[in-house]
């Protein structure tokens, strides 16, 4: 299993959206590796499997296999929800599941920085 770095699939609790309902959830780690070598809280982008058949343009598909044999870790169809961020403390991480490809995170990073200049 890899370390925690940029990338990483975590399992962690965290909230929902709405912030209630917490729970242990996946997580793909966003903060940068540098910052996380630090100790630094880390800065995550929340998994979803509710997307629509059409994922939004706030969703990007992570790659996985029934097997759990997918790099991620992850066993089913889902998505990291771009718009869901959440904070978690390097102590509170259940376990490191797997890493998303580098397409996939440098995706991910897109789409947040469009939404914070405001795209």
């Amino acid at each position: 299993m890899p370390t925690l770095q940029q990338g990483c699939v975590i399992l962690a609790e965290t909230l929902d959206p709405q912030g209630q309902n917490p729970k242990v959830r996946p997580l793909v780690v966003i903060s940068q590796s540098a910052d996380i070598a630090a100790g630094a809280t880390l800065v995550c982008v929340a998994i979803t499997r509710q997307i629509p058949s059409n994922p939004l343009p706030i969703h990007v598909l992570l790659p996985y296999s029934n097997s759990g044999k997918a790099n991620t870790g992850l066993k089913e169809r889902c998505a990291a929800h771009c718009e869901w961020l959440a904070t978690v403390d390097q102590k509170d991480v259940k376990r490191i599941i797997g890493i998303v490809p580098t397409r996939c995170l440098q995706d991910i990073n897109a789409i947040i920085a469009s939404k914070l200049s405001g795209g």
